[in-house]
């Protein structure tokens, strides 16, 4: 259960159904540009990005 990890984690969510549609570029980009963000502004390392489903056990 990923609720678990929510004490420590930053959450990301995108809206869509991507099992039916692909994310827009913008979409994309804009994460990418939020995700730098965040590892800079916590000075972290891109290996500290995961999915949803790997935090799910």
């Amino acid at each position: 259960m990923s609720g678990q990890h929510n004490e420590f984690t930053i959450g990301v969510g995108y809206q869509g159904h991507f099992g039916r549609h692909h994310m827009t570029d913008e979409q994309l980009e804009t994460g990418i540009k939020l995700n730098k963000w965040l590892t800079d502004k916590y000075d972290l390392s891109e290996n500290y990005i995961v999915g949803h489903r790997d935090l799910v056990y």
